[in-house]
């Protein structure tokens, strides 16, 4: 099967006798568009990704296979026995498929880096793979789209009043993010022709272009907030579960102007969130040996959690197989055959972390589960059917809950021989490997010498030596009933 072939297909086939290098997909340019939290911009990724098709050249690497690769699904079996404690399926559990470090304990950037990680909406599916949207606007499409009756007729007309001038406020800077959004689509298209290091990303020509507009735009749209917040909660005094809805989602405490991490000074509003416990000092903990040991192992006759058996439901896997090495500037990525008689990968972690997302008080779960089915504002986007709340599709579908941090991970595999050879040939040229959720080799360990080869049993030992922590997975309550 060709390359072409391959991509085209979207089929890993691990059984398949292999004469040349298994059958594999290639995974390249991993960066974001930008960190705006901005619907506009999935259409953006999609057209990408249909020209990557179209001209054989992947620059994006969102790929969905239809064929999900068999150790994904040994692994999330293994992986839910050792949170849950139990065989019992976790609903939102999603694998990390392209390794992650744990890094929101930066000096710097630790911040932003925990809130962007709490606030973006993960795409719906098995594997962690965060969208463009946000945790906070969708709340705010459900609690500002809520129409329950109020009491005052008097009350109730300034805050009809109040609600229709921040809807025409969010309609202006629901269009101008369209206008942006074309605006960077026009102007990304056209840098393609200049060489990489001459290219802007997207915050810095936001900083150029927007910024400015937008700061304008959401200093009116937060005094509008506040106004109808205000009649709101006079309206809804009496009623415990919508009183303070508003007035927490208008707190300026937890709201925070933050810089970007890019170095252009630019600079977003983001909603705060508390990541407990504290990484830094779980880092510390670990490294003295304090913590708990996670071990299991696969083999051709472990367990399956099949996709058709999860909450998320068949094709819920992303981004092909469970190996990938890195060869040029791109990485390869690849099923290794589990049916082979000799087949294993053992896993072990010197400590294992659990760490809770809680959103501090700007959000007011109750509410979600108290108003899941409306009553809606008449005419409005959910009541039209225009934009929906939860279920696949949904703008508030998962809420991040957990994340689950490996510290020093070391991974030992044997494989066919066609798959071993593949590994190690490929590998060697490269300096990085990916397996499962981790990450080894010189962009993830620092050094390739983490990475060794034993041609007499045909194993493979990748160890993660550092400080720098890996995440395996996140667990997210599926709304609205937060399962």
């Amino acid at each position: 099967m060709s390359d072409h072939d391959a991509k085209a297909d979207c089929v890993d086939n691990p059984s398949a006798e292999a004469k040349s290098p298994p059958p594999r997909m290639t995974i390249s340019g991993l960066g974001a568009a930008g960190n705006r939290d901005l619907q506009a911009f999935d259409a953006y990724f999609a057209e990408r990704l249909a020209k990557a098709y179209a001209d054989d050249r992947s620059e994006w690497s969102l790929l969905e296979t239809a064929s999900v690769d068999t150790a994904w699904e040994m692994f999330l079996f293994e992986l839910e026995k050792k949170i849950a404690g139990t065989d019992q399926h976790i609903p939102g559990l999603q694998i990390l498929s392209v390794p992650k470090i744990a890094d929101w304990n930066h000096a710097r950037w630790g911040s932003y880096r925990k809130w962007l990680l709490a606030n973006q909406l993960p795409r719906w599916g098995n594997t962690y793979q965060a969208t463009q949207r946000s945790v906070a606007d969708g709340y705010f499409t459900f609690i500002s789209n809520l129409d329950v009756p109020l009491t005052n007729p008097v009350e109730q007309q300034k805050a009809n009043e109040a609600r229709k001038r921040l809807s025409d406020a969010q309609i202006e800077y629901d269009d101008k993010t369209i206008e942006m959004a074309m605006a960077w689509v026009e102007f990304d298209r056209a840098q393609q022709a200049l060489p990489a290091h001459r290219r802007k990303t997207f915050d810095q020509w936001y900083a150029i272009r927007y910024a400015e507009q937008f700061g304008l735009l959401e200093q009116r749209l937060d005094l509008l907030r506040q106004d109808y917040s205000h009649w709101f909660n006079r309206a809804h005094g009496g009623n415990a579960v919508l009183a303070d809805v508003l007035p927490r989602w208008s707190n300026d405490e937890y709201i925070r102007e933050i810089e970007i991490e890019d170095n252009s000074g630019a600079k977003r509003k983001l909603r705060t969130y508390t990541i407990s416990p504290d990484l830094g000092e779980w880092i510390e903990q670990s490294k003295r040996g304090e913590g708990s040991v996670w071990a299991f192992s696969l083999s051709k006759t472990s367990y399956r959690r099949h996709t058709e058996q999860t909450r998320m439901g068949a094709g819920g896997f992303y981004w092909g197989g469970f190996w990938a090495v890195r060869v040029g500037g791109s990485y390869d990525r690849y099923s290794v055959d589990t049916e082979y008689d000799h087949f294993s990968i053992a896993f072990r972690a010197r400590n294992v972390g659990v760490f809770t997302i809680q959103a501090d008080q700007w959000m007011k779960p109750t509410v979600i589960q108290a108003y899941k089915n409306g009553p809606w504002v008449p005419g409005g986007p959910i009541a039209r059917g225009t934009t929906v709340l939860f279920g696949k599709d949904g703008v508030l579908n998962l809420l991040p809950t957990t994340v689950v941090v490996a510290f020093q991970p070391e991974v030992r595999a044997r494989l066919k021989s066609e798959d071993y050879h593949y590994a190690k040939t490929t590998y060697r040229g490269g300096g990085s490997l990916w397996i499962g959720p981790f990450g080894f080799g010189a962009n993830y360990t620092r050094t390739v010498e983490d990475v060794q080869f034993d041609d007499e049993t045909q194993t493979v030992t990748a160890k993660n030596t550092t400080d720098m922590p890996q995440v395996i997975a996140v667990v997210n309550s599926v709304m609205p009933d937060f399962e």
